[in-house]
């Protein structure tokens, strides 16, 4: 099973913080397909700004680590992504969320450790990139995805952009299927 980490790096308030709701979203709505069910195992949320090397103690043999990048935490989630792909170079490296940029040329250019940048929602696409993945690492036919090509290391973008689903009953509830359940059984210390 290749093992899929998700990183949405919230700030701690005393002992209070957010629940991960766009790594809940991705991995509810990723676990629609069977594709995805039978080949790969999602890990334990990593939810909360921590240190770099105590987050990536978490970690062991990722395939995919994707982060949900904010400005309040993409300097970590750079440090992280740039380690992961340090120890582990296949592990396909993923970034969303509002501070990635919709054209990455210079950003990929910067960070040569990010393979993928998704814009937009990103459930439909995590989805497509984690099938994909199975059986290659060219993104170029997947909309609202840049990508790394393998060979060149060259941004490419994909301009095609992935409709806006209206009806929100389309993406599954990570509340209604208990995700977060044992991430609040394990952390009792926290209040979510």
């Amino acid at each position: 099973m290749k093992r899929i980490y998700l990183n949405e790096f919230n700030i701690v308030m005393g002992n209070t913080t957010y629940l991960p709701l766009v790594s809940g979203l991705l991995r509810a709505f990723s676990e629609t397909r069977e594709t995805i069910l039978k080949n790969y195992e999602f890990m334990p949320f990593l939810f909360h700004i921590d240190n770099p090397y105590t987050i990536l103690s978490n970690y062991h043999n990722p395939s995919v680590a994707a982060f949900s990048v904010s400005m309040w935490n993409e300097q970590l989630c750079l440090k992280i992504s740039k380690e992961l792909k340090k120890n582990w170079p296949n592990c396909l490296i993923v970034f969303g969320g509002p501070q990635v940029p919709h054209y990455p040329k210079h950003y990929f250019a910067k960070y040569s450790f990010i393979d993928v940048a998704v814009r937009g929602e990103g459930e439909e696409q995590f989805a497509n990139i984690l099938d994909r993945y199975l059986t290659s690492n060219i993104f170029s036919d997947l909309p609202g995805v840049s990508w790394r090509h393998p060979n060149s290391k060259q941004a490419v973008r994909n301009d095609e952009e992935q409709p806006f689903k209206r009806d929100l009953d389309y993406y599954t509830s990570p509340y209604l299927e208990n995700l977060y359940d044992d991430l609040i059984a394990n952390n009792s210390d926290k209040n979510f």
